[in-house]
């Protein structure tokens, strides 16, 4: 995380309202006119940055009463046809939202509405309701549809099932690491964006009927966790959360929620993101609770949710052969109504977003990293599920190593210490098991950082092919 504590994005690290248990939740997306110029909605956000200001500024009984996180989606910078809006380039458009990661477990799952999405905690609802109606004053001009969501913060820390959340969730000296965009792991993103972080926003339906028929015990093998104490099931109960290590044995199946989302262990570790997550609550018409979780998560990329919920919580074959899915899909207990992706800018004193149409600065180094993303392909080309963590690679300049060798995380991305730039080769050290191993890569150092998309392609022949390591 390089960008200065000033520039990281606002609202997202928690403070003494989003601590708050009695906090309410209401997440806004906004839909901006089609026509609207650069210009117009750069006026639209300092107007915008003034009503926030105003809100953060709301005091009660000597608390401040409110905090605000602002996100872009996808389609705040290009078209419905896909070209750039407000006059900026496809150089300055996040990368991860022009070419968001392939999901196949959201296909025709409803995309959040929205171009910018308005993440407010607090305390005092006659606030929100003000900053609601300044922004109502902008319908018409610059605003075409506002969708709100609510939702509360949890003073007994359990979420609608009744067990214990956010056990594992980020530590707060790891969170920046975990949460801010890092242009030495991620050169490919625009220089304005250092700090910044993208944001996921789901709304998860819990069934609590489908869920309260079972018994306790069957709830517990769904979760993976003891539903009084919150500790795991293949541990002793009362295990604090610290001295959990790798899972062990069978008492927490490998279907079970901690253990799809959560593997422990060296080379799973690294890939984490942060939650931020809170319940709602509401009536059907015919009477019945309608609950669940307005999920919301920060990660430095996409490709840590992809990796947690694509390649773990969704891939039958991990963390083993024959694993199935996520035992809360897998038993029908939740279900996904919508979800989105999101880019929240780095702080700016001008006003939200301000970074986005600056020009990018100038490059002086004469040293720099090279940051490997890798990609396992099977014998029709097409990517496969197999561990994308743990391959070596080693730089060599005029024959000889340059640096330390570096290895792949979980997401299938590595970074080079810092090496003179010129003329490199990179070696993979370690091909992944089941693999060919990937050719020599020339590579032309002329930047601060570089990203080179690295492919092996499973070994031919009989057998058992590739196999992923959980």
């Amino acid at each position: 995380m390089s960008a200065p504590a000033d520039r990281l994005a606002a609202g997202i690290l928690p403070d003494s309202v989003i601590r708050t248990a009695n906090a309410g939740a209401s997440l806004l997306t906004v839909t901006l006119n089609e026509a609207l110029t650069a210009e117009g909605v750069q006026g639209w956000l300092t107007d915008v940055t003034g009503l926030i200001n105003t809100l953060e500024s709301v005091f009660v009984d000597g608390q401040r009463a409110a905090t605000v996180n602002v996100a872009f989606a996808a389609s705040f910078f290009t078209t419905a046809a896909g070209a750039p809006r407000f006059g900026l380039t496809a150089a300055q458009i996040p990368v991860e939202l022009a070419t968001p990661p392939s999901l196949p477990a959201l296909s025709g799952i409803p995309v959040v509405p929205g171009d910018v999405l308005f993440y407010i905690l607090s305390t005092s609802d006659d606030a929100v309701a003000a900053f609601q109606s300044g922004l109502s004053a902008t319908h018409g001009s610059a605003v075409v549809s506002v969708s709100l969501e609510n939702g509360y913060q949890r003073p007994n820390g359990r979420e609608q099932f009744g067990f214990r959340d956010g056990l594992r969730n980020i530590p707060i000296p790891q969170r920046p690491e975990v949460v801010f965009l890092d242009p030495d792991r991620s050169p490919e993103e625009p220089a304005w964006a250092a700090g910044g972080s993208y944001v996921v926003y789901m709304k998860i339906q819990q069934n609590l009927e489908a869920m309260a028929a079972k018994s306790e015990a069957e709830q517990e093998q769904i979760i993976g966790r003891r539903k009084p104490d919150g500790s795991r099931l293949d541990l002793p109960p009362g295990t604090p959360i610290a001295q959990e290590g790798p899972f062990t044995g069978t008492a927490c199946p490998v279907s079970a929620h901690i253990r799809k989302a959560g593997p422990r262990g060296e080379l799973h570790d690294g890939t984490r993101i942060f939650r931020r997550g809170v319940p709602y609550e509401g009536m059907n018409p015919d009477g019945t609770q309608n609950a669940g979780l307005q999920f919301v998560s920060y990660q430095r990329s996409l490709d840590e949710f992809a990796a947690i919920f694509g390649r773990w919580m969704t891939n039958p074959s991990f963390p083993e052969a024959g694993a199935g899915n996520d035992a809360l899909l897998a038993t029908g207990v939740i279900t996904i109504l919508k979800a989105g992706f999101f880019f929240s800018p780095p702080h700016d004193p001008r006003y939200i977003g301000a970074p986005i149409f600056d020009p990018p600065p100038p490059d002086p180094c004469t040293i720099g990293r090279v940051v490997v993303q890798k990609e396992l392909l099977g014998e029709n080309g097409q990517p496969v599920l197999s561990e994308l963590g743990g391959i070596s690679f080693q730089l060599l300049q005029a024959g000889q190593p340059v640096g330390e060798p570096f290895r792949t995380d979980s997401t299938g991305r590595a970074v080079s210490q810092l090496v003179p730039r010129g003329a490199l080769v990179m070696h993979e050290v370690s091909p992944p098991q089941g693999f060919q191993q990937a050719p020599d890569t020339e590579i032309n150092l002329t930047k601060a950082r570089e990203l080179v998309h690295v492919a092996n392609h499973v070994t031919p022949g009989p057998g058992p092919g590739p196999i992923y390591t959980g």
